[in-house]
């Protein structure tokens, strides 16, 4: 079970932040790239929500939509660092972040 759901997490995020996401999201979910960034940004972590929602639960599904609503606007603003060094932060968090899930699930 453990390791099973670590999987389909990990495969998911990648699945959603690489494969589904299209140009226009990774483009305009970018703050001052598109006059509706908020709306591209938050549909782009709804839909990370709603892949640890389908893994673990609705509530961690949540937490997921709104930390990844975060690392991605903090990234689009240089807090996460520039270049290839930037994504490799910001992917190692959005990694960790699945672990925590896990871990937490696992402990309630």
């Amino acid at each position: 079970m453990l390791f099973n759901d670590l999987f389909w997490l990990v495969a998911l995020h990648f699945i959603v932040d690489f494969q589904l996401q299209s140009d226009f999201v990774a483009a305009n979910k970018v703050p001052g790239n598109h006059e509706s960034w908020p709306w591209v940004l938050t549909a782009h972590a709804a839909a990370h929500g709603a892949a640890v929602a389908f893994v673990l639960n609705p509530v961690f599904g949540f937490a997921e939509f709104v930390f990844h609503w975060g690392l991605d606007y903090a990234k689009s603003k240089g807090a996460l660092g520039h270049g290839s060094g930037g994504m490799m932060i910001d992917q190692a968090l959005h990694i960790s972040l699945k672990v925590l899930w896990l871990g937490l699930s696992l402990a309630i």
